[in-house]
């Protein structure tokens, strides 16, 4: 079964359009991510008891929707539209019920042969998929003129996702950043971090009471030798705080040898202590180096802690992976799993960090099958370990139908499918190798994001209403 984008409406209109020239730029413009139902046809009966339901009743039943079906609901009636408003409803879908849905992105094939290639602009579709229910889900739409001279048939990204967390994007669009929930459609523009250094971080801080969301990131210090410096911004409202910018240098730290020895270091805790202090000044070279910006290489959190995905081995022959601790506002770092080869330990070269089930997984594509490792906890304060958890086989056949693959095999926690991304079309596959949906617009390039969006109703005080909601200036 294939995916038609959603470029229509389901009342057969078309979406609004999701971009508009402001003056002599462009600007990103969110999308309505739901169509507004049909007014007249099909059985009138059925609606009304619909719209008459007792509200404890269609409390429970729009908590059950993605949002973007929510949004569709609120034209029902008046009640459809108050429930969902209410800070209770919101608060409850947002900590209970909201979607993790892996991004993907629609962009036109700008070959000559294609439909509107001519016209001068480039159009991007934001789309969300809905693992559960085979589906994908329209999250925003944009379009801008094409530069000069144009851009190659393998299309730049117009637009970068920079950071997801509880339902809020960062994306660049050139020299802008913003912050957006597009279930709200609540935006913010933020200072322009992403042309000051690289963004390679984005993530929650605090109790949820007091929860507030910074964005890690760093920048060159303009000496000769690699000194990237970091900082962390704590977005707010303006009425917060005067200079929400905050430098925090590059601590490492060499942690507990107890804790972090694992497989692969020496057993004696004295040669293990000798063997981390060469792995901190690895370390310390990576990160004045310059962590990779988060719209390459998105960093995972797991209990608290941001991972990023081992990179090409360091000064001692070995790969890590890098961890900065949220809360103490430190760097730390764990060494992959290892597998025999030839009757030697060797690191495994990974492919994506994922969460599963509270837990820290990597896994590594081979041609026809995806291998996951999990990294278990032990109590009694005994080292953590990698586990090789299971193997998910994938459709060889029907990939190479579609021109192999096109850069990216993504593997999700959920039913433990996994998204290949082709040129022209996105297969899900379930563990065995069945493609469950095919996702796919004529005349478009798909490409997978590597980012999750927690679909979510909640309010910040830092995404205010815009003005005109369908403009960001």
């Amino acid at each position: 079964m294939a995916d038609n984008g959603a470029n229509q409406a389901a009342n057969g209109g078309h979406y609004p359009a999701a971009t508009e020239a402001n003056g002599v730029e462009n600007g990103v413009v969110p999308a309505p991510v739901v169509a507004v139902p049909a007014g007249g046809g099909g059985n009138v009966a059925p609606a009304l008891r619909l719209r008459s339901l007792p509200e404890a009743a269609l409390y429970q039943v729009l908590l059950r929707l993605p949002v973007a079906e929510i949004a569709r609901c609120r034209t029902l009636s008046r009640q459809w539209c108050d429930v969902p408003s209410g800070v209770d409803f919101r608060e409850d879908q947002h900590h209970n019920h909201g979607r993790r849905m892996p991004l993907f992105f629609y962009s036109l094939d700008h070959l000559p042969t294609a439909p509107l290639a001519n016209d001068n602009r480039v159009r991007v579709n934001l789309r969300a998929i809905d693992i559960g229910g085979h589906a994908s889900l329209p999250v925003l739409r944009f379009e801008h003129l094409l530069p000069n001279p144009p851009l190659p048939v393998a299309d730049q990204p117009v637009v970068r996702i920079q950071g997801s967390c509880h339902g809020i994007l960062l994306l660049s669009y050139g020299d802008k950043l913003y912050a957006c929930n597009p279930g709200t459609r609540r935006w913010a523009r933020l200072p322009p971090l992403h042309h000051l250094g690289d963004i390679v971080g984005f993530y929650p801080h605090g109790l949820h009471d007091l929860r507030s969301y910074r964005v890690l990131f760093h920048m060159d210090a303009g000496r000769q030798v690699p000194d990237r410096r970091y900082w962390v911004m704590r977005l707010s409202s303006s009425q917060d705080e005067s200079n929400p910018i905050r430098y925090i240098g590059r601590r490492a730290d060499l942690g507990d040898v107890h804790r972090v020895q694992g497989v692969g270091r020496p057993d004696n805790l004295e040669d293990a202590r000798r063997v981390q202090e060469l792995e901190l000044e690895d370390v310390r070279r990576m990160l004045a180096a310059g962590i990779p910006p988060s719209f390459e290489m998105p960093p995972v959190m797991v209990d608290d802690i941001l991972h990023w995905l081992p990179r090409a081995r360091q000064g001692q022959g070995r790969s890590y992976v890098l961890m900065f601790h949220t809360v103490a506002e430190q760097f730390r770092w764990i060494l992959p799993p290892v597998e025999q080869e030839r009757g030697r330990l060797i690191q495994v070269e990974g492919d994506q960090l994922l969460e599963i089930d509270g837990r820290l997984a990597i896994t590594r594509v081979a041609r026809a099958s995806v291998d996951v490792w999990t990294r278990l906890y032990h109590p009694y304060n005994m080292p953590a370990a990698w586990t090789w958890s299971y193997s998910i086989q994938l459709p060889d056949a029907v990939i190479q139908d579609h021109h192999g693959y096109d850069g990216a095999v993504f593997v999700v926690s959920q039913g433990r499918n996994v998204l290949v991304q082709c040129r022209y079309a996105i297969l899900q596959c379930d563990a065995v190798g069945n493609v469950l949906r095919t996702y796919h617009l004529d005349d478009n390039r798909t490409r997978l994001s590597r980012y999750i969006l927690h679909d979510s109703l909640a309010l910040h005080p830092f995404l205010p209403l815009q003005p005109d909601p369908m403009c960001i200036y």
